[in-house]
């Protein structure tokens, strides 16, 4: 059951600047639990955890000073006013509390230039493409996960379902092994998943009831508007999964997402000044590819077009 106000006979033990405070801790629990809601996750920089726990801090510190006024000067009524206010206030707290804990989003991120691999206590693991980041809940747990970016996972059979949900998309297994790749900032908006294992099913968030089945060393793609996913094709998973290695593969990119990618894992700026070149569509395989300034070189070549370091960046022209 939710709870969007406050129980006024607790509220109504209180003073009327206890009841301020505890209405404040309250907003801010609400508030969290409705951006959760909302969007899958939260702007931790707009509304901090920390703010919460300071704000429970004074609380207590006020309850504390007030039990021990109450003690001294009300002894016959200690057990009607003290233990109602203490019980009140504690009933508060666990209300506040298990907002703030069980829908504040835990986040595992790979930072720009880096990979991240984690293991859970199910044996679930994860492994995080640069700039990618997962986020979920304890009240979902783990097994229900909101993905930005590109990772790799390895699920053990269970009866528990495991589920990955990006912009547009969900992602549906029991044990396999599969890539998920989706990156809202990218033209097309895709969500694209290659199975290597097992047995996963697609859908668009659209429209989740009508899904498509993989079979290992297939994918399939979720428009950013589509009611469902792309018929299954068959594809090189070694290519598709380059970027473990530390390689590359890309398939019909614009030159734009390519930068992009690169942008990532080197943690770079790279410009494209020229709106044609920035559209053009590559397909590129590169397993074991040189530094960056290499792979510029490269581009270049192919696109019969120059660069240049300028101001901190790689510069296509």
């Amino acid at each position: 059951m939710k709870m969007n106000k406050i129980n006024k006979e607790i509220l109504d033990s209180f003073s009327e600047n206890e009841r301020e405070e505890i209405e404040l801790l309250w907003k801010l629990s609400t508030r969290k639990r409705k951006e959760d809601s909302d969007t899958g996750y939260s702007d931790e920089k707009e509304l901090s955890s920390d703010r919460i726990e300071k704000e429970w801090k004074r609380l207590q510190h006020r309850i504390h000073h007030s039990s021990r006024v109450k003690k001294t000067v009300k002894k016959r009524s200690r057990g009607n006013v003290v233990y109602m206010w203490m019980g009140a206030a504690a009933a508060v707290f666990a209300l506040v509390m298990a907002g703030w804990y069980l829908f504040v989003p835990v986040h595992l991120e790979a930072p720009r230039g880096s990979y991240v691999a984690h293991e859970f206590s199910d044996g679930v693991t994860v492994e995080l493409n640069s700039g990618a980041d997962i986020r979920w809940t304890r009240w979902k747990g783990h097994r229900e996960m909101f993905l930005t970016g590109e990772a790799y996972f390895s699920v053990p059979g269970s009866a528990d379902p495991f589920i990955v949900e990006t912009h547009n998309a969900r992602v549906l297994v029991h044990g396999t092994r599969f890539n998920v790749r989706s990156w809202p900032e990218d033209p097309g908006k895709e969500t694209v998943l290659t199975l290597v294992e097992g047995a996963v099913s697609l859908s668009s968030l659209f429209n989740t009831e009508t899904s498509v089945l993989l079979e290992p060393g297939q994918w399939s793609r979720v428009g950013q508007l589509t009611e469902l996913p792309s018929e299954p094709e068959a594809v090189n998973v070694d290519q598709a999964l380059a970027w473990r290695q530390q390689g590359f593969f890309f398939s019909s990119f614009t030159l734009a997402q390519i930068a992009d990618e690169l942008e990532r894992r080197y943690d770079t700026t790279i410009r494209i000044e020229n709106e044609s070149l920035a559209n053009r569509r590559l397909t590129l395989y590169m397993p074991s590819p040189d530094d960056l300034e290499g792979i510029i070189e490269s581009i270049a070549d192919i696109t019969g077009s120059q660069y240049h370091w300028s101001d901190e960046s790689f510069v296509l022209y």
